[in-house]
């Protein structure tokens, strides 16, 4: 064999080995390509079903969501109308007190009116003692006398005494004040 036939052949030998080379590799890339393509396609359905899952989580949330909105608004709308009908009731307990106090006396106004009207029953009291005196004694002496009838009529004296007093006092008390 001559050097250019041994060339020749070397590289053929070289060219059919690049040729294995590139068909070992090729088959690898399909093969390679293939279970990539397997391996997206399972991982593509894993993936919409999780979307799927996901989604269906959103709708339900969602439906939550728009329930408890309008819950919040009812509590709301109940809140305003309680916290309206408080206001009232503050309003108008602060009228009354108001006008309670507009239409009280104070302590001062009261201390000398009730001084007043003390300074008129212990004139009354005393008019009226000497008048209670003078019917104590007219008893001592007729108790002697007679016990029967005159006690009787004696204690319808005092009686009608006590109760002139206690007129004659609430006539004082009326006109005087």
């Amino acid at each position: 064999m001559s050097p250019e036939d041994y060339a020749r052949e070397e590289r053929d030998a070289e060219e059919r080995l690049c040729n294995l080379r590139h068909a070992g590799i090729d088959e690898r890339i399909c093969a390679l390509k293939k279970a990539c393509d397997l391996r997206w396609a399972q991982e593509e359905k894993a993936m919409l079903a999780r979307w799927a899952g996901l989604n269906e989580r959103f709708a339900a949330g969602d439906g939550r969501i728009r329930d408890a909105k309008i819950v919040a608004d009812r509590a709301v709308e109940k809140a305003e109308v309680l916290a309206g009908d408080r206001a009232k009731q503050q309003n108008e307990w602060r009228d009354t007190v108001n006008d309670v106090i507009g239409t009280r006396l104070s302590r001062e106004e009261y201390l000398l009116q009730h001084s007043v009207l003390v300074q008129k029953l212990d004139a009354l009291e005393r008019r009226h003692d000497s008048d209670l005196t003078a019917v104590r004694q007219m008893l001592s002496r007729s108790e002697g006398r007679g016990i029967g009838t005159n006690a009787t009529m004696v204690w319808l004296f005092i009686g009608l005494a006590a109760a002139i007093s206690v007129i004659t006092l609430i006539i004082d008390l009326i006109f005087q004040h």
